[in-house]
């Protein structure tokens, strides 16, 4: 199965309508709490939860993965977000804390990446080329 554009609008969406920003202290990944009935994390755990509606909705492991970036916008710092390949679309980001407007190809985000890790190699992070994806 290959992952459908609308699933990747979907999910983005549900990540949007059912989970609140909030900043940890440290990065701790993992730290999602619950309040009013939503979701309450950081990036990480936005990235978190999109992989895993990705998932249940088929997303084959190795088009689904994290990726670490570096935004250039007010925010400034160390980032993470969901990437899913979409074959008509390329990678896309999918659940980006960052971005209600998303998802979007990488290319659209101005994103500095710096490395991932797919679903189907838990714990093995890939270093991006340099300046990729805007080479």
């Amino acid at each position: 199965m290959t992952v459908d554009a609308r699933i990747v609008q979907d999910v983005h969406r549900e990540v949007w309508d059912t989970t609140t920003y909030a900043p940890d202290q440290g990065d701790i990944w993992g730290d999602l709490e619950w309040r009013d009935g939503k979701a309450v994390g950081d990036c990480e755990e936005w990235a978190d939860r999109a992989m895993d509606a990705l998932k249940a909705r088929g997303a084959p492991d190795a088009d689904v993965a994290v990726m670490l970036c570096h935004t250039k916008g007010e925010r400034g710092f160390d980032h993470a977000v969901c990437i899913v390949s979409v074959p008509e679309l390329g990678l896309m980001t999918c659940g980006d804390a960052y971005d209600e407007g998303g998802p979007r190809p990488i290319r659209d985000t101005q994103y500095s990446f710096h490395s991932f890790m797919r679903l189907s190699e838990p714990g093995v992070w890939r270093k991006c080329p340099e300046g990729w994806p805007y080479d």
